[in-house]
């Protein structure tokens, strides 16, 4: 896909990119991160680029153990 996110905001561009570039397999996961990560991010007040540090990286952890990125939850 192709997604223009020329003059968004860091949230914005996530939110395009995953609607217009993401696999539809890995879209629910990756919309369920970052609405996770936006909320968590927001209720601290840090919410321009929002990150779930201690599980930003289980999609790789994942493939790396089981041999596919696809995780049924982020717990």
């Amino acid at each position: 896909g192709l997604a223009d996110v020329r003059g968004l905001s860091p949230r914005e561009r996530a939110r395009k990119i995953i609607a217009k570039c993401s696999h539809p397999d890995y879209k629910p996961i990756l919309q369920d991160y970052f609405d996770r990560a936006e909320f968590e991010c927001l209720k601290k007040g840090m919410g321009h680029e929002p990150h779930l540090l201690f599980q930003a990286f289980k999609m790789h952890q994942n493939l790396q153990e089981k041999g596919t990125m696809k995780i049924t939850t982020w717990e």
